[in-house]
């Protein structure tokens, strides 16, 4: 029984040094760009390119109860997403829940990601 126990240690220890280290490969390619809009404006516009698994985060401060639409266009498979919340669609409006920090990254999906494939991007970014 000692044996079994030691080889389920061993392959749950290996699993996650695994899944450790596929995470820190994919944040190192994640480029972090700090969103700045223009004096009286309400928008920013981003332009960019992400190959395989990169991804580009783009990082700003909003007030609960401001809305956040976010329109990408791309030439590839590029995606954007709110970090952390599921709830959000790009091209539609989202009522932002706090106030605080939020993230949008730039991205590809999976089979694309595999394959290595370049995306070229357009996003802009408003907060209302």
């Amino acid at each position: 029984m000692n044996v079994k126990f030691k080889q389920l240690f061993m392959a749950t220890f290996t699993g996650l040094a695994v899944l450790s280290a596929a995470s820190v490969a994919n944040a190192q390619d994640c480029k972090v760009t700090d969103v700045k809009f223009k004096k009286g404006a309400y928008s920013a516009s981003y332009n960019g390119k992400i190959k395989g698994w990169q991804c580009v985060s783009y990082k700003f401060f909003a007030k609960q109860g401001q809305t956040l639409n976010v329109n990408l266009t791309t030439k590839g498979n590029a995606e954007s997403i709110l970090y952390g919340d599921n709830d959000f669609t790009e091209g539609q409006p989202y009522l932002l829940p706090k106030t605080g920090s939020y993230e949008v990254r730039v991205l590809q999906p999976k089979a694309a990601a595999i394959k290595n494939k370049l995306s070229s991007y357009k996003m802009n970014i408003e907060i209302k």
